[in-house]
């Protein structure tokens, strides 16, 4: 059978118009989708925009993050050249980064090491509205000058 007899159905219906007792035929041509067909096809189109529109929100919180991290960096080379500069002195503080980094603050913590000089100092950068577990720190070995 070939593809084009496939498309014809033959449906055979009684005369309406009386006169002959043999039913007459109609050709019905049998295209289009069954309901099934569309709500099945539907519901797979439903099922993939949820898988992409999860896989969007995602991506905006992970790029959020990096964003977060990348300002964190920033920020702590920042800190490391005030203290290097002199601008900040070593020892334990607390302060924000002000207009350069607006709503970022830190906090040094130093800790001797027990060798003569040198220290172990933890940086961290966070913002207020962050939770805490999500501050950036940084743990670095420092010399402490001796004072005169």
């Amino acid at each position: 059978m070939s593809p084009y007899n496939r498309l014809w159905k033959l449906k055979v219906y009684p005369s309406r118009l009386g006169g002959s007792s043999r039913p007459s035929k109609h050709l019905i041509l049998q295209t289009g989708f069954t309901l099934l067909e569309v709500t099945l096809s539907l519901a797979v189109l439903a099922l993939a925009l949820t898988a992409l529109s999860t896989l969007q929100a995602r991506n905006l919180t992970l790029t959020a993050e990096d964003k977060l991290l990348t300002e964190a960096t920033l920020a702590g080379r920042d800190l490391l050249t005030r203290i290097q500069t002199g601008q900040i002195p070593l020892q334990d503080l607390e302060g924000d980064l002000g207009e350069d980094h607006p709503g970022w603050r830190w906090s040094l913590r130093l800790e001797d090491l027990g060798t003569e000089g040198l220290a172990r100092m933890e940086m961290t950068l966070f913002k207020p509205e962050m939770p805490p577990e999500r501050a950036v720190r940084f743990w670095l070995v420092v010399y402490k000058k001796p004072l005169p």
